[in-house]
């Protein structure tokens, strides 16, 4: 499946990203690339195999509950870019 420039450009606007003519063509066809494998997938007979959440059979291996202090206030803003000494400080992302 070949995907127009148009449509590239609209999925890379979809996730904020910016890209030149160049890169838009190359993406394109990369994309098409996978669009391509996605479709052999789809015409894959799969009326005999049961639905599954996990892609290996068997119990699952869980560790047992164990109930332990939390990390305090200080220990967590120890590393953080930006904080107020109560609060992580981050970049506003949206508007008011």
């Amino acid at each position: 499946m070949q995907l127009s420039i148009d449509q590239v450009k609209h999925l890379a606007g979809l996730a904020k990203l910016d890209f030149s003519a160049e890169e838009l063509e190359r993406l394109a066809a990369d994309l098409a690339v996978v669009l391509e494998y996605f479709q052999q997938l789809s015409e894959v007979d799969t009326s005999g195999v049961r639905s599954s959440a996990r892609a290996v059979a068997g119990r699952e291996e869980l560790r047992e509950d164990v109930v332990r202090d939390s990390l305090g206030q200080e220990s967590a803003l120890a590393n953080a870019a930006g904080n107020d000494g109560e609060f992580f400080l981050v970049p506003r992302v949206m508007k008011r």
